[in-house]
């Protein structure tokens, strides 16, 4: 039995090196199979898993290989990364600092505790861990990729571009190293060097998600509404999450004084400072829709969009040009109800928007209520244009009332991160 155990888990090490996770994980549970409690086997078929986005399973998985074997430092590292893949970036913290206790020369560990630290924005701790990771193991891919991240989001570019240069120059077959480059490169408003990595990436690995979705990024910045929203995104990604928390809370604050202010002396300066705060909400979340539609007629843009991303710029990115569009013909006809109609569609985009992005579990419940109230508050003012008589005056009038609090109640559930994990 032990033989054959040590025949699946040399294959399944195999398929997992050869990037084919799927059949990796058909023979790493075939040595389990022999031996259910293996830490060696199990902490392999953990990584197998995570690469599979099986998260949960790999951390069952971890958990019992260290219930056998509790002072293996890369299990723990594993555990970190798994951890802070799930948002679980206490826990992870807590794994990652087990993970040097037990061996201080461990790359990963480091490693691990630079990616935490990057998933709660916290550049500069992320920056100084990955450099502990790389001055342990300097071809540390996964260090070396947070370091990249980390320069670039704290404006180090000069010397961001040079380590770049350097990884290229050594490794020019490595897909993370194009990836952060291409980023770089969007980060530049550069959308050809942009494109050009990100596809070689894509062509060295096509599993790799960031490479796809930076070369989506890529197609849609030659529109100048995606080259401020883009830069708008590096400028908030730059805050931890404390700190866009105050900032966006911040945004409110100096938004309802100088409404307070303007609204009496200067009414039309209050009504621009309001369009401009629901611009700003509005947006920084449904311009990715809308830029996901405008790049819709390039082939290979459509290419690399998954069923979700072309369902948000369909529907989210769609509801927001077309409600836009008849909102000004229904204001320069001098029809409010058209306009009204036309305010209520665009809003629905950003519940829709929130609805195609959510990987929460229960968000996949709350968000998806939310934008049912939305779009049935708004067939009811296309009812109104069409066929006035068909409900009660009271009904109509609260419908865009409706509207107006869904938009708001999605917007500060997002950005607060209730029940919201965006893809």
């Amino acid at each position: 039995m032990a033989y054959h155990a040590s025949i699946h888990l040399r294959r399944a090490n195999l398929l997992l090196a050869q990037g084919r996770y799927a059949d990796a994980e058909a023979f790493f549970r075939q040595a389990l199979a022999e031996d259910a409690d293996d830490p060696q086997v199990l902490g392999r078929f953990s990584l197998c898993l995570g690469c599979l986005g099986k998260n949960k399973e790999g951390l069952e998985a971890l958990d019992r290989a260290l219930l056998r074997t509790p002072d293996v430092a890369v299990l723990h590292s594993q555990k970190a990364l798994l951890l802070a893949d799930e948002q679980r970036f206490a826990l992870a913290k807590k794994s990652a600092e087990e993970a040097m206790r037990l061996d201080p020369d461990l790359a990963l560990a480091y490693a691990a505790r630079s990616e935490i630290s990057a998933g709660l924005h916290e550049w500069k701790e992320a920056e100084a861990q990955a450099r502990r990771a790389l001055q342990r193991e300097a071809g540390n891919l996964l260090a070396q990729n947070v370091l990249s991240h980390a320069l670039l989001m704290q404006g180090k570019e000069d010397e961001n571009d040079a380590n770049l240069a350097a990884r290229l120059a050594e490794d020019a077959e490595d897909p993370y190293t194009h990836c952060n480059v291409g980023r770089a490169a969007l980060r530049r408003g550069d959308a050809k060097a942009a494109q050009q990595h990100f596809k070689i990436a894509l062509g060295l690995d096509p599993t790799i998600d960031e490479a796809r979705e930076g070369l989506l990024d890529a197609f849609r910045l030659p529109s100048r509404l995606d080259q401020w929203f883009l830069a708008f995104s590096f400028f908030v990604a730059k805050f931890s999450n404390k700190a866009r928390l105050w900032l966006v809370l911040g945004v409110l604050l100096g938004y309802q004084l100088l409404y307070q202010v303007f609204a009496q002396v200067a009414p039309v300066i209050g009504l621009g400072l309001a369009l401009f705060y629901f611009l700003f909400v509005l947006w920084s979340f449904v311009g990715r829709g809308l830029g996901t539609l405008i790049i819709l007629a390039d082939r290979s843009a459509r290419n690399a969009l998954n069923p979700s991303e072309l369902r948000e710029g369909l529907v989210g990115g769609g509801s927001l040009a077309a409600g836009f569009c008849i909102a000004m013909a229904g204001m320069i006809s001098k029809k409010m109800d058209l306009a009204l109609f036309g305010c209520a569609m665009a809003g629905c985009s950003m519940p829709l928007a929130a609805v195609f992005r959510n990987l929460h579990p229960k968000g996949n419940l709350i968000y998806p209520a939310i934008a049912a109230m939305a779009v049935t508050a708004t067939v009811v003012l296309f009812v109104e244009v069409v066929a006035p008589e068909w409900f009660h005056p009271t009904v109509t009038a609260l419908s865009p009332i409706v509207v107006a609090i869904t938009v708001a109640v999605t917007s500060w559930f997002v950005n607060l991160g209730v029940c919201f994990e965006s893809r």
